[in-house]
């Protein structure tokens, strides 16, 4: 409904996203690490030589290995040399004050392998090629932790087949990438290919079926747009810390709760993984699995979350704003004005143009990592929201913030729900100013909920819309997810809108990831999940593929 520029800008987004898997490809550099034949299986050397060819005719760029390299800058690996000693010291003295620490001790052997600066470029992505050994991995080799993606092809665990549950997936693919180093895995038997990564889902597909399809959907859109955890320096700290015994609070702390409860019951929310527990096969590897994570504790799969009551913006023709934004609004469909404050045009159906001045919003959540469904509140909770496209948060304990305390690995989806339940909600005040979804959205918020899973399409609530079936494979956490929801969000408003049936929400499909679904209260979803026993699950027992 809305030009991608104006979601960047609305979400904050600097970089220009390829959204559509066909340009995921053309913009993909992939290099090959160098492997012996010899060491690994006919299954996994079969497949690598398929997949390379699949991968040249989606006009993917396979970079030589050797071209692949380049001299690190002497000031980064001086840099990284001394982040080490630094991490050392710390460890050493948290441990001789007897304080906790999530940081752990680097072998000093380690420190060699920094002498080693013809190291991968950023931004070209990785193929292993079977288990590889100590020292000699990619990730030894990568000069950026986050811009390089690896991509490890092994032999399917013997013990997984078609009959394995969610969990046994879950459990085999967290070993497998920290035993591995690697963001996503694909592993392969003589008949079927399964993509393992931290979207905890388990697409399997036969081999030599639709092969290049699902390269195109369910492995390129990793790799061209990998998970990318929210860090601490990408929001304003507000100093000022929230009182979570406020009355508002009281009310939500106790729906996140009572909620918590019943989820608990349904399974919905798995046990998290603590970073601690992996079999990383080295402590080095373990501190660059950290670094990645931005020093999180921790992983945890899904959210809970509670969008404020929101002040839903005026909706203003085309030809009432200001000569300075309508002159802006001629070529694009956002603008700033003097103040600093993003405007967006939309065009409503049978209505005409609208400029909309985008709403601040305000989410309630808990950090990385925590017991969704049994959290402590002045410890897990945070509240983040965005504002003229920049992320602030602020915590109970105001600029004191605990090592572990992180933002949901989903905080832009977060967000771009958020910010689209305003959006609508304005339209609608302007147009059908006695809607259900207005007051929700004014008065008591929204509560936003995922889960590694779908909905029976059977129990859709009436007026919920669905969308999202169709997008490529994206992993959790990437800015491509967040354009997703709220764009998805904003096009089901407008066929509510032509259609003139009620809008009450929407549930945003994110294929082989999981679901998020806009409702009244986290407790009415969890008993309207409990009351229905086929309505949910995790895995992808209710997913279709398109």
């Amino acid at each position: 409904m809305l030009s991608q520029d104006a979601y960047e800008a609305m979400l904050g987004i600097e970089e220009k996203l390829p959204l559509s898997p066909e340009k995921m490809a053309d913009g993909l550099n992939i290099t090959i690490f160098p492997y012996d034949e010899d060491d690994v299986s006919k299954n996994v050397a079969s497949f690598v030589y398929e997949l390379r060819g699949a991968l040249e005719e989606l006009k993917v760029n396979i970079v030589p290995y050797e071209k692949s390299l380049y001299t690190v800058p002497l000031f980064k690996t001086v840099r990284r040399f001394l982040a080490i000693i630094v991490n050392n010291f710390l460890f050493l003295f948290f441990q001789v004050a007897g304080k906790e620490t999530n940081r752990i001790f680097i072998n000093w052997a380690v420190l060699i392998n920094l002498l080693r600066r013809r190291r991968i470029k950023p931004g070209i992505a990785v193929i292993a090629v079977g288990e590889g050994v100590d020292g000699k991995l990619p990730i030894d080799y990568t000069s950026s932790f986050r811009q390089t993606l690896v991509a490890t092809v092994l032999d399917k665990p013997k013990h997984i087949s078609r009959e394995s549950t969610f969990h046994e997936h879950f459990d085999t693919s967290m070993e497998l990438f920290a035993k591995n180093m690697t963001n996503v895995v694909l592993a392969v038997d003589e008949q079927t290919w399964t993509v393992y990564n931290f979207n905890a889902s388990h697409p399997t597909y036969e081999r030599g079926k639709r092969f290049k399809e699902h390269v195109l959907y369910a492995f390129i859109s990793k790799a061209a747009a990998p998970m990318q955890p929210q860090r601490l320096k990408d929001f304003e700290i507000i100093k000022k810390p929230f009182n979570i015994n406020n009355e508002l609070y009281t009310r939500l702390i106790e729906d996140f709760k009572n909620s918590g409860r019943i989820f608990e019951r349904i399974g919905l929310y798995p046990k998290g993984k603590k970073i601690d527990d992996l079999p990383f096969r080295n402590t080095y590897y373990q501190w660059i699995g950290k670094i990645h994570l931005d020093h999180r504790s921790g992983m945890s799969y899904g959210f809970l979350a509670w969008q404020l009551p929101t002040s839903i913006s005026i909706m203003k023709k085309l030809e009432e704003v200001s000569d300075k934004i309508r002159d802006d609004l001629k070529d694009d469909d956002y603008a700033f004005d003097a103040d600093g404050n993003l405007h967006i045009l939309m065009n409503i159906p049978s209505q005409g143009l609208y400029v909309i001045a985008v709403p601040i919003v305000t989410v309630l959540t808990q950090r990385s990592g925590c017991d969704k469904t049994n959290f402590i509140p002045d410890k897990d909770l945070l509240q983040m929201g965005i504002k003229n496209g920049r992320m602030f948060m602020q915590t109970p304990g105001g600029t004191s913030i605990p090592q572990d305390y992180r933002p949901s690995f989903d905080t832009k989806v977060i967000l771009a729900h958020s910010l689209g339940n305003a959006i609508a909600a304005s339209v609608l005040k302007t147009f059908n100013p006695n809607s259900e979804y207005v007051k929700q959205v004014e008065e008591n918020g929204v509560a936003i909920s995922h889960w590694h899973g779908y909905i029976n399409p059977e129990y859709i609530p009436k007026g919920w819309y669905v969308h999202g079936y169709g997008n490529p494979h994206v992993a959790c956490s990437t800015p491509q997810s967040a354009i997703f929801g709220i764009d998805g969000k904003l096009n089901a408003l407008n066929k509510a809108m032509v259609t003139k049936k009620e809008f009450k929400g929407d549930i945003h499909i994110e294929p082989h990831h999981g679901t998020n679904i806009n409702f009244p209260t986290l407790t009415k979803l969890a008993n309207y999940f409990e009351d229905n026993t086929e309505s949910v699950s995790l895995g992808n027992a209710y997913f279709k593929e398109q």
